[in-house]
């Protein structure tokens, strides 16, 4: 049997990063959120929260996006902050409801605690609540027909009502 050898080369030690293509489906929940989510609308209402308790316009510029995204995404899916870390790193669809989808950058989880907690219980309800409007008003349909759906309708409300009430 003969043999490919394609493919199989050294790898350069000082290459760095490597790039790769991935196709995230139409129907995928993150990528359905990042386009029908009313992104300035959230922001608002993010520093409006976190006016009440910082200083918004000193230190290094917060990507409100990012971490938009994973707040929301972590409601979600009841994540720790490290996991959220983990998956605003590896998971592509993540990736693209924070607004990384051509970009290295990422987050970690004390960043995202703070921000967080700057957000308060009260801005993290509306931020969940905004979102879980948004699907009811423009893609119900696609959300229970998406990975919910297949997992069932209750899946769908246990989601909503963890959104809701999270904060």
């Amino acid at each position: 049997m003969s043999t490919c050898m394609d493919g199989i080369v050294q790898q350069d030690l000082f290459s760095g990063t490597m790039r790769m293509d991935v196709v995230i489906p139409e129907a995928d929940r993150y990528r359905v959120l990042s386009e029908i989510l009313p992104w300035i609308k959230l922001g608002k209402v993010v520093n409006h929260h976190r006016a009440l308790r910082v200083d918004i316009n000193d230190g290094r510029p917060l990507n409100l996006r990012l971490h938009v995204g994973a707040l929301i995404a972590q409601g979600m899916n009841c994540w720790t902050d490290r996991e959220t870390e983990e998956m605003v790193f590896y998971h592509a669809g993540v990736r693209l409801l924070c607004g990384l989808s051509q970009s290295s950058e990422t987050m970690d989880h004390t960043s995202h605690t703070k921000f967080r907690n700057q957000v308060g219980p009260e801005g993290i309800k509306e931020v969940n609540g905004i979102a879980v409007l948004s699907i009811i008003v423009q893609a119900p349909r696609i959300f229970i027909q998406s990975e919910f759906g297949k997992r069932g309708s209750t899946e769908v409300k246990t989601w909503r009502h963890r959104l809701l009430r999270s904060g």
